[in-house]
């Protein structure tokens, strides 16, 4: 089984999830629009991602949380890692390009 980190980054516009493997691989990455209350975006973020990978073969083992509702998405999906995003742009200004 291969360890992969799920990251969701709630905002005003929109929110977004991404799973990753441990290299980098983006392998599932949903978007959707802000028609619903935060708690029941973030649920759906979460089971397209599922939906996706194949779960017999990945595990996620950790999530973080970023946007402007980090706190509260991170606290419903119980993250490791909640950071404010405008740290998060500047660490992934300093990242090589896929």
């Amino acid at each position: 089984m291969s360890n992969a980190f799920l990251g969701i980054d709630t905002g005003s516009i929109s929110t977004k999830g991404v799973i990753i493997l441990p290299d980098g691989t983006i392998i599932a990455a949903p978007t959707f629009g802000r028609k619903a209350t935060l708690p029941m975006l973030a649920r759906r973020v979460v089971e397209d991602l599922h939906s996706q990978i194949n779960t017999e073969e990945i595990s996620v083992v950790a999530v973080g949380a970023t946007g402007s509702a980090r706190r509260l998405v991170g606290s419903i999906l119980d993250a490791t890692v909640v950071k404010n995003e405008i740290d998060r742009h500047a660490v992934g200004t300093t990242q090589p390009a896929p």
